[in-house]
């Protein structure tokens, strides 16, 4: 619908539902006030009013979004349309939602319509948020990364829990694949694929999101050359490498047992032992996952002359292994 048949198609409901006074008022406030006014018009509404005044203030900043698209108090015409939407009418304006997304860039009103897309639990704007999370991740990892945080921390998509590990499972796939392909010596800490995979991938071991295990032996392996390449601190790859324990697969045995088993080489050829939390978590998530495939580096763990810590803990886990 377009702004024009929008303006009309307002103005007659509300003289048809005999609410002319009222409704009517906030059209003709909207219609003929400044930019200010008009979301003054928006945000007074209420009930039945709100959707329909949002639905005009949300084509109105689609319409001079090439020209003012900067423009602070336009910006605040569409955030306060964004906020009056009823959850309910979410799914008929999701593409305008959409629109409003691509085409202010202003970080508020990005997360706003997120979040108010994801308070739908419709699966067509599931699907629209999948794409537009795929989008980003290829587009702009950072800001992915930073709208992904945003959403997991919003307490407004509850009643949708899945939605946040199914875009999670779609983007960690893109963001490992372009982190692999970042040269060894080469990787940094700001590499915008690096900040995705961290944010996606706590995503989805954190809900228990099972559809992503295929995922998890890539990823730990690039959390690993992180971890090696001084990117990420010892404390923050232990929490991975527990995530990485809530997949059990054989290839996700595999990939930790082969870390430690790497850790035991160098400290048998002499290199300083690993911090002491990255080898709790190792044999730990091991012992957890029971696999008899540790045994033996886990066995070796307590002949090298590893803290008494660790080295109880390897022989816990040994007891744990599944024969």
């Amino acid at each position: 619908m377009s702004f024009r048949a929008r303006i009309s198609a307002a103005l007659l409901a509300a003289a048809l539902s005999g609410a002319f006074c009222d409704d009517g008022a906030l059209v003709r406030s909207f219609l003929k006030g400044s930019v200010s006014e008009k979301t003054g018009a928006v945000r007074a509404s209420t009930g039945s009013d709100a959707e329909r005044m949002a639905g005009l203030g949300i084509d109105f900043c689609l319409s001079v979004s090439g020209i003012l698209g900067d423009d602070r108090d336009v910006r605040a015409l569409a955030l306060a349309s964004v906020l009056a939407l009823p959850d309910e009418s979410v799914p008929s304006e999701r593409e305008r939602l959409m629109a409003l997304f691509r085409q202010f860039p202003d970080e508020t009103l990005r997360i706003s319509v997120l979040e108010k897309l994801a308070s739908s639990p419709s699966d067509s704007v599931r699907g629209d948020l999948v794409s537009l999370f795929a989008e980003l991740s290829s587009s702009s990892p950072s800001s992915a990364a930073s709208y992904l945080e945003s959403l997991s921390k919003s307490g407004k998509i509850r009643d949708n829990k899945n939605l946040l590990p199914e875009i999670a499972e779609n983007v960690l796939s893109d963001a490992i694949y372009s982190v692999e392909a970042v040269p060894d010596g080469t990787l940094s800490a700001g590499e915008p694929s690096v900040a995705l995979m961290l944010r996606s991938f706590g995503v989805v071991a954190e809900a228990g999101w099972t559809r992503a295990s295929p995922l998890v032996p890539r990823c730990f392996a690039q959390c690993v050359r992180l971890y090696r390449a001084g990117l990420v601190e010892a404390e923050s790859f232990a929490r991975l490498v527990f995530l990485s324990s809530r997949f059990p697969s054989v290839t996700t045995v595999e990939a930790i047992r082969s870390c430690l088993a790497d850790c035991n080489a160098l400290v048998e050829g002499g290199s300083e032992q690993p911090p002491e939390a990255v080898m709790l978590s190792l044999i730990t998530a091991l012992g957890e996952l029971g696999d008899k495939s540790a045994f033996d580096d886990l066995l070796y763990v307590t002949y090298l002359g590893y803290s008494d810590s660790v080295v109880a803990k390897a022989r816990e886990s040994l007891s744990r292994l599944r024969w």
